[in-house]
């Protein structure tokens, strides 16, 4: 249900742009983010996750809460969604690796999935991730194993520059 409504959101939000409804962004408070992260209301944590994800590297400051909110959780839908915030940070969330590397684990395909996606925006800082994404790349979940592969590959292509 909740991956649903921000699917809705982000189509809703596309729409209206592509036929020029919206109205500029203001810049982005990282600090209004994490707030919202640590903050009691459910649907602005989810927001704010969506927000994260979208933000680029202008997110690494959520990254330490986010870590935070990986290590509290067994809720799969909320993992894979933290690991997509991660994922969108990129680079930047390089210190969250140790709290990713679990998730590739998990007997959700959607978690190993975004994890892999998020290991695999990383970069570099991945590489001691590649051992267990290693089996991931034959994944029996097609999508999985194509997450994998694709996350060795820029890993990989990250170490050689």
């Amino acid at each position: 249900m909740r991956r649903t409504a921000m699917i809705g959101r982000y189509v809703l939000g596309a729409a209206m742009a592509a036929a020029g409804c919206a109205e500029r962004e203001p810049s982005f408070d990282v600090q209004a983010q994490i707030r919202l992260l640590q903050g009691a209301d459910e649907e602005g944590r989810w927001e704010a996750l969506t927000n994260l994800r979208d933000a680029g590297a202008a997110g690494g400051p959520a990254v330490e809460i986010l870590k935070t909110m990986l290590r509290g959780t067994k809720d799969e839908v909320l993992q894979s969604e933290i690991a997509r915030a991660l994922a969108g940070i990129g680079g930047a969330a390089a210190p969250a690796v140790p709290e990713l590397v679990p998730l590739l684990a998990s007997k959700d395909a959607w978690v190993r999935n975004t994890a892999a996606q998020a290991l695999g925006t990383i970069g570099n800082a991945a590489a001691p991730a590649l051992p267990k994404l290693a089996p991931l790349t034959k994944d029996a979940d097609a999508d999985v194993a194509e997450a994998a592969r694709e996350a060795v590959r820029r890993i990989q292509r990250a170490q050689k520059r």
